[in-house]
């Protein structure tokens, strides 16, 4: 049982990479839809490839992993070990088809991040999701070619969870997806939560997430290499998004030039 959880696991961290690969193939093409924050000063970051499926009600489900976020050096930023994490989504309204989504949580406060890797609750979620589909050409992907928005609101276990989260930065979630939606227009509910069963058969039973955040539990080998390279990846996407948002910034100040001049 624990040796097919490790491996579930560290296939979910190397598909966090191709989330990273897709995010960055996107921004290079100048269409991530990036939030106002930006990459920096990042506390912790999720990646999630679900997939969903709709005809006016719909469900999206995935597996995904959450890091911390240590601090920062040459080679980028650093990374603590994995958490894994399950994403399950119902979802209501204008919409039909299919969508293979790549989700980068961008988190930017401790408090928020450490709330979010609570085992003691159901981590439950709302919010919304926009897709308009492009078309595929020979220089572009789908996934370049399609507008995709998603709003994450986590919902308070109770008031006093509720008061700890209010006036804390909110949560951001980036993402593209390979859209075989003809539309996309809808609310959704449900949970995005510790996987507790993969955590223990990954750390193994008395491990808890402080500990495996704090690396006082041992990661697996095969976690740590999986994880390895997703840190220059993170490193290769903030520069494209700050290249992205470098060249919007100047186009910006050519059209208001050109628009001066008319």
């Amino acid at each position: 049982m624990s040796d097919k959880r490790l491996a579930e696991f560290e296939h979910t961290i190397h598909t966090g990479g191709r989330v990273l690969k897709e995010l960055i193939n996107v921004a290079k093409s100048n269409r991530l839809n990036v939030p106002p924050e930006g990459l920096k000063d990042l506390k912790g970051i999720v990646l999630i490839h679900s997939h969903k499926g709709a005809a006016v009600v719909g469900w999206e489900q995935g597996n995904g992993a959450a890091f911390k976020v240590l601090g920062e050096d040459a080679g980028g930023p650093i990374l603590s070990a994995p958490i894994p994490m399950l994403l399950q989504k119902f979802t209501v309204g204008l919409q039909i088809g299919y969508n293979s989504v790549f989700t980068m949580l961008a988190i930017y406060d401790d408090v928020v991040f450490a709330d979010m890797m609570r085992v003691d609750t159901a981590g439950m979620v709302m919010g919304k999701d926009i897709v308009l589909t492009g078309l595929q050409d020979e220089v572009t992907s789908t996934a370049a070619n399609t507008y995709h928005a998603t709003s994450v609101h986590a919902m308070p276990a109770d008031q006093a969870e509720a008061n700890k989260l209010k006036h804390r930065k909110p949560v951001r979630a980036i993402t593209v997806s390979d859209s075989f939606m003809i539309i996309d227009v809808s609310l959704y509910g449900g949970s995005l939560a510790v996987d507790v069963e993969k955590l223990v058969g990954v750390y193994g039973g008395g491990a808890t997430v402080p500990q495996v955040l704090a690396d006082t539990v041992p990661a697996p080998a095969g976690i740590k290499e999986a994880a390895s390279g997703l840190r220059q990846e993170l490193a290769q996407l903030q520069a494209a998004v700050d290249k992205s948002a470098a060249f919007l910034a100047n186009a910006k100040v050519e059209a208001a030039k050109l628009y001066s001049l008319s």
